[in-house]
């Protein structure tokens, strides 16, 4: 809108007087002599020139005024009288210039850019703002630019004043005449001379009045109310202008190349205090307000020119050290408390790193503030020389900050200095290039902490931060390149920032990094901003002299010109003796549910292969390891590489996960299983980004179907097993699972088997809640984080031991820490966000709800405020999830803040329960969210994604689309609208192919019916057994004694099977192995006894075949004895495996058994020695010695006459016996060899781990959980058969109980 001229400022205006003579009589015309009315019309032609003239070249004068505290609408038409005072003078302001039609455009008003023929020089700019209850602030702005050529049509930026004035404009100060109007579409006004003829080329003067409202929509110049320290309310103003909201504070011209130095005075209230990007200069005082002048800033771009209005209560703390002065300004309460030192710290030594670094300290500013704003939509924004912050990202307090928001406040910081170098210091020409200015910035700010912050290991999270998340999101059609050519909508630059102008464009600059060099890389950096200093640069420059081998250009443009990457299909064969490995890549779309009709089919990556080989087919993969490798430019559809004389088993690509692509392997049998070979066999050959490669590319092919889901979850078992310890591995895994559960959270046959999967894993290899609860004063930042992200995620598989613990600490804190005591609590920051959250999701307790709302409005720590966000908004009550939403859009003074709303509403959809109010609310109040918020709020357009990432049903689908429908202007939610549709495309595509794979790969191979239905016939026949033998006293003989031990221990194990059994097959399975080390210890308990039962045996036949004439060794009390002594045996023996390899008796989950486990081969052999080789050796060399005394005596009796035999005085054994005994060493051999076959696979598995020759085959685990039970109970069933008097006996008895 636009008005008449009117006057601020010093700044007044002469207008000519319109002289209107009342009509004379023509008689008395008559009477006048000509030569005086010549003379009168010459004096008036002469004084309208000279009027005019002076006009034009005379300065004009602005009186100064104050403006009222009152509400003017923003969408006020026609005239809107303003009287303002100052005490001294009272002046009204014209009327507003209005748009006649805002829909039609007239000429250059119709091209989305301005035209390029215009050089700014200058901007100045003036503010009045001198009452902490005003609402609307006035300003002067005055820019000095040149026209390169001469134009019909000068056209800047404007966009939603409360008051434009018409500009006065001067050539070469000459004052011009000019209408102006606007075009609100484009937010354009439109300047033309009123002579209609060109602007010339020529210097000119712009000065141009206008008021703006203070907004709450945290964009443009606005107002943030907050509370201080003793509860009472302060207003902060503000700016927010990337990508282009600078036009709504102040007329400009507003694209990023068209570079000036700013000079900015603001006019405030004596009790606050001004900053802007450059110190100020100039400070005085007159009538209670301060008028602050600034230095003139270095050349920027408008989207960097920020100032901030502050109560001088407003915390702050400076390093006055070192150059430049550097100050964070925060909240008092915090600044007193000293949370802002780190900040000050990081930023301290990052800016002499970048200085360094880049081998430039031009880009730093005189001073740098950083300010930390109550409201603040983004993380930050790097204003140059003012960068402002979201206060978490400022404020550190180290008793409540976890580690990964230490690690993110420290990666903002260092990402907003490096924009002092890429982005304000050398500056992209348009939006087109935003990547490198913001992608840069993202890859360069883990570089300071290397230096200074080791151990925080910062380079790691380009994995979990960019690459992960990024290949994610540009595997769909819905993608854009990285440079989106011709982007020229605001709701289109708006969509640019996203992950992948961020995170894939770091990506690739890791990538460029990787494969040039890193001295290369940044000398050629150092080469770009030389070039271009304070200045527009052109990237060509610097792709160009990357390289020195090939076309550095070509390279780079081939992967920021197309969305989407490449999958590389990598087949190895072996052909006499030769490996022969092709090489095919195709375009990867995530799912076969997305349209890529549109696509390039025929589009080819320029890849660089780096591969290495090993193994020696088909023998072994774990010899020759990186005996070769290929490296090639791999730009075609196929290539093929052969390696003549060796036989390689398995072939790895994209080694240290350098390249932005995919890898799908063929080998000739066992392809991933190869590699889970080597990783637990060599753990240390493949890097940690070779593994998180592993996981990446299978995880991603297992959700689009290229492979099965077996894949994946094998390779994070190899991880498992080799006891990773590494915090990114578990970040990737946990990365691609919670992706999953989006999903499988409405999947009931799936969920209980994907939680166990995520339970098992982290409690494997004797970790415990407990364990992963406790943090030591010398844990380092990997094993913070490591723990903190293994207990949510336990909390999140919904482990009952984790949710207890998280509720049993909540109710540990005192209640007077949540109203800001300086009360001590003991839980560790690290588990904060996790303790809070479960504790409200699982217990519905009012009470406890109502005190954490409480504390989010009250908390001091700004991450402490975001945890309770995020446990109010995990409760199941909706009654109190609709009050948030409704409070929140209604009255964020009070309740939810302006910043926080929409992270309000990812946190609830996380939650099934909490996905439904939030939706059913967005859908109904869409519109008052667009009032609220407007369509170019980027967290408003990307909220759609939070419900869409959990939508399973084809009616989500169609209400998501009518949504659309019902408001089709999308604003900057237009990419993610798109997204939106493809993710519930690709949820319900998966659901319908892909979710039986994963269930199917979750069952670990591992079938119990066969272990169960033999543990219950061996048990019936035991407890028959032994009940013939105590209840028919005929059978009561010491042969039946032993039969009776040997049963009553076969009982004993198979109960223990039975019961193990049971546990496997409940789907929540890992929760549910209660005593878990005395089920493993009875088992090998019982297995012992067993064995030793049979040597016991093999003693009492030595008895009766040898000392048969020692009567006493036949008696009951001897035999008793003997099996008293395998008693003692069986249960002490087994001890001993408690103490052997930190003891082997744990959770075997590959089995589902708790078990002495094979993977621990020391304590492995002592069970095997002592339960199964010494009793099986002292039974094979009896039962040898009898055999040996039978064969013998057989013979005599052959050989000689029987009467002569019976008076031999060679006899040496019982005669009559001598059959009976031979028969009986026959069943007992049959025995020993039935459970000793069943022992064969363990034994073959302890073996298998011995040799280290990778990952035994799921199919030897089911044969350990089958064959040792089928085995006993076949034996018993044998023992049973053998027993003629007991078998006799309980034939008798049952056909007995049969006809009664």
């Amino acid at each position: 809108m636009a008005s008449n001229k009117a006057s601020t400022f010093n700044f007044s205006e002469s207008t000519p007087s319109t002289i209107r003579s009342t009509p004379q009589r023509f008689k008395t015309l008559r009477s006048i002599p000509k030569s005086w009315l010549i003379a009168a019309a010459i004096f008036y032609c002469a004084s309208v020139i000279t009027v005019g003239l002076l006009a034009g070249l005379l300065p004009r004068r602005t009186q100064q005024i104050t403006v009222l505290a009152t509400v003017i609408p923003s969408n006020t038409t026609g005239s809107v009288p303003i009287t303002t005072t100052t005490g001294i003078i009272t002046t009204t302001t014209g009327t507003i210039t209005t748009t006649q039609d805002p829909s039609l455009c007239v000429e250059d008003e119709c091209n989305l850019r301005l035209l390029s023929d215009v050089i700014v020089h200058s901007y100045q700019i003036q503010y009045m703002y001198n009452d902490s209850k005003q609402t609307v602030v006035r300003g002067q702005v005055t820019i000095e630019f040149t026209l390169k050529q001469p134009i019909k049509q000068l056209i800047y930026h404007s966009k939603e004043m409360v008051e434009l004035e018409e500009p006065a404009l001067f050539e070469d100060e000459v004052y011009r005449f000019i209408s102006m109007r606007t075009y609100v579409r484009n937010d354009y006004i439109s300047l033309r001379l009123t002579s209609n003829s060109l602007f010339a080329r020529n210097r000119y003067r712009l000065v141009q009045n206008f008021a703006v409202k203070l907004t709450d929509s945290n964009v443009g110049f606005y107002q943030t109310i907050y509370k201080d320290g003793e509860n009472t309310m302060e207003k902060l103003l503000s700016t927010q202008f990337e990508p282009i909201d600078a036009r709504r504070a102040f007329p400009c011209f507003d694209e990023p190349h068209l570079k000036a130095p700013f000079t900015i005075t603001i006019i405030h209230p004596e009790n606050t205090v001004a900053l802007a990007n450059f110190p100020s200069i100039e400070e005085s005082l007159e009538n209670g307000l301060r008028r602050t002048k600034f230095a003139e800033t270095y050349p920027m771009s408008t989207y960097l020119a920020a100032w901030a209005i502050l109560p001088d209560t407003y915390g702050s703390r400076n390093d006055n050290e070192d150059e430049p002065w550097m100050t964070v300004w925060a909240r008092r309460e915090v600044t007193e408390r000293n949370h802002t030192a780190l900040a000050l710290e990081i930023a301290s030594k990052s800016v002499p790193f970048y200085a360094s670094y880049f081998n430039t300290s031009e880009p730093i500013t005189p001073k740098i503030d950083l300010l930390a704003v109550p409201e603040f939509t983004f993380g930050a924004m790097e204003n140059w020389g003012l960068v402002t912050f979201r206060e978490d990202r400022l404020i550190y307090d180290e008793k409540i900050v976890s580690t990964e928001q230490k690690r993110e406040l420290g990666e903002t910081i260092a990402h907003e200095l490096a924009h002092f170098w890429f982005g304000n210091y050398v500056t992209c020409q348009w939006w087109t290039d935003l990547w490198l200015n913001e992608a840069m910035a993202t890859w360069l700010s883990y570089k300071p902490f290397a230096d200074n912050y080791p151990s925080w290991n910062m380079e790691v999270l380009v994995f979990s931060n960019n690459i992960i998340p990024s290949m994610w999101d540009d595997a769909r059609p819905s993608s854009h390149p990285i440079v989106v050519p011709n982007v020229t909508d605001p709701g289109e630059i708006s969509s640019l920032f996203d992950s992948i102008t961020y995170s894939k464009g770091a990506s690739i600059l890791r990538m460029l990094e990787l494969t040039a060099g890193t001295q290369k890389f940044q000398h050629s950096l150092q080469e770009y901003l030389q070039l271009n200093a304070l200045s527009v640069g052109d990237p060509r420059f610097f792709y160009n002299n990357l390289f020195t081998n090939m076309n550095g250009e070509a390279f780079v443009m081939n992967w920021l010109e197309e969305k989407n990457f490449p999958v590389t299909n990598v087949t190895l064969s072996i052909e006499n003796g030769d490996t022969t490995v092709t090489f095919t890549q195709s375009r990867f779309i995530i799912s076969n549910a997305l349209d890529a009709s549109q696509l390039d089919g025929n589009y080819r990556w320029k890849i660089m292969i780096k591969c290495v080989l090993g193994g020696d087919y088909p023998n072994s993969d774990t010899t020759n390891i990186g005996g070769d490798t290929i490296e090639f430019l791999f730009e075609t559809e196929q290539s093929t590489q052969v390696i003549t004389g060796k036989s390689y088993s398995w072939i790895k690509c994209n080694r240290d996960f350098i390249s932005y692509h995919l890898t799908q392997y063929s080998f000739p049998s066992n392809t991933y299983q190869r590699f889970a070979n080597v990783l637990e066999t060599n753990p240390t050959f493949f890097s940690n980004a070779d593994k998180i490669n592993f996981l990446q590319d299978t995880f991603l092919l297992a959700y689009k179907g290229l492979i099965d889901y077996t894949e994946p979850l094998r390779l994070m078992r190899s991880l498992v097993k080799t006891n990773t310890q590494q915090h990114i591995h578990w970040k990737t895994f946990e990365w691609h699972w919670s992706t999953l559960v989006s999903l499988v959270n409405y999947l009931p046959d799936t969920l209980p088997k994907f939680q166990n999967f995520a339970i098992q894993q982290i409690l494997s290899n004797g970790e415990t809640i407990d364990s992963i609860l406790t943090l030591n004063p010398t844990d380092d930042d990997n094993t913070k984080l490591l723990k903190s992200l293994k207990f949510a995620l336990l909390c999140r598989m919904n482990h009952a031991g984790a949710l207890q613990k998280a509720s049993e600490l909540f109710k540990s804190i005192p209640i007077e820490y949540f109203n800001n005591s300086n009360a001590v609590i003991n839980v560790n920051a690290d588990f904060l966000t996790t303790v809070y959250e479960y504790h409200m999701s699982v217990n519905d307790n009012e009470a406890d709800w109502n005190m954490m709302y409480n504390y989010y409005r009250i908390a001091i720590s700004p991450q402490e405020q975001t945890r309770a966000l995020s446990a109010i908004s995990a409760t199941k009550d909706t009654t109190r999830l609709n009050r948030l939403l409704e409070e929140g859009l209604s009255n964020p003074l009070v309740s939810i803040k302006r910043q926080d709303y929409f992270r309000m509403i990812k946190f609830m959809a996380a939650y099934t329960v909490g996905r439904t109010v939030a939706w059913t609310f967005y859908k109904a109040n869409y519109r008052r969210l667009v009032e609220v918020f407007n369509l170019e709020h980027y967290e408003f357009g990307q909220s759609i994604l939070s419900f869409a990432e959990s939508f399973e049903k084809q009616s989500h689908f169609d209400e998501m689309n009518q949504l659309f429908s019902d408001y089709p202007n999308a604003g900057s939610a237009v990419s993610a609208r798109k997204q939106a549709i493809d993710q519930v495309k690709m949820n319900l595509e998966w659901i319908r192919s892909r979710n039986e794979n994963l269930r199917n790969a979750l069952d670990a191979n591992v079938n119990f019916a066969i272990s169960i239905l033999s543990s219950i016939v061996g048990l019936t026949f035991s407890f028959l057994t032994i009940f013939i033998i105590v209840v028919k006293r005929q059978c009561r003989t010491i042969t039946n004694l032993l039969t009776g031990n040997t049963s009553f221990i076969v009982g004993i194990y198979l109960i223990f099977n039975l019961v193990s059994s049971i546990y496997g097959l409940d789907e929540r399975w890992a929760l549910h192995q209660y005593a878990c080390q005395f089920r493993a210890y009875g088992f090998v308990v019982s297995c012992t006894l067993l064995l030793y039962s049979h040597a016991i045996h093999a003693i009492s036949r030595l008895f009766a075949v040898v000392f048969y004439k020692q009567k006493y060794l036949f008696t009951y009390r001897v035999h008793q004895l003997l099996i008293i002594i395998n008693w003692l045996l069986g249960i002490l023996l087994p001890v001993g495996i408690f103490f052997i390899d930190d003891g082997g008796y744990i959770y075997e989950q590959e089995s589902r058994l708790c078990t002495c486990t094979t993977k621990r081969v020391l304590s492995a052999l002592y069970g095997i020695v002592t339960a199964f080789v010494i009793p099986f050796h002292i039974t094979l060399v009896i039962y040898g010695k009898i055999f040996c005394l039978c064969r013998q005596s057989t013979k005599r009796v052959q050989s000689e006459q029987t009467a002569t035999i019976r008076k031999s005085p060679h006899r040496n054994m019982h005669m009559p016996n001598m059959y009976r005994e031979i028969a009986l060493v026959r069943k007992m051999s049959i025995l020993l060899c039935i459970i000793l076959g069943g022992g064969v696979p363990y034994l073959v598995l302890v073996l298998w781990h011995m040799m280290n020759i990778g990952l035994p085959h799921s199919s030897l685990y089911l044969l350990i959980v089958n064959s040792i039970s089928i085995c006993t109970a076949l034996m018993m069933m044998t023992l049973f058969h053998f027993s003629e008097q007991v078998k006799k006996s309980a034939y008798d008895y049952i056909k007995k109980l049969c006809i009664g």
